[in-house]
């Protein structure tokens, strides 16, 4: 069997870069993609870092 290899930074980010960089890559519901995302715990409370 072989054993499952992590994703490299620079596989994982490459959405994220190419949509920074204007370049509008393909977006799927319900496929998440590595990037920077912020939310709120309460309704109308602060912004929060989010993963």
């Amino acid at each position: 069997m072989l054993m499952r290899q992590p994703t490299t930074a620079r596989v994982a980010y490459a959405w994220h870069r190419d949509y920074v960089a204007g370049l509008c890559p393909e977006q799927h519901d319900g496929d998440p993609q590595c990037g920077w995302y912020k939310a709120r715990l309460i309704s109308g409370g602060p912004w929060v870092s989010a993963r």
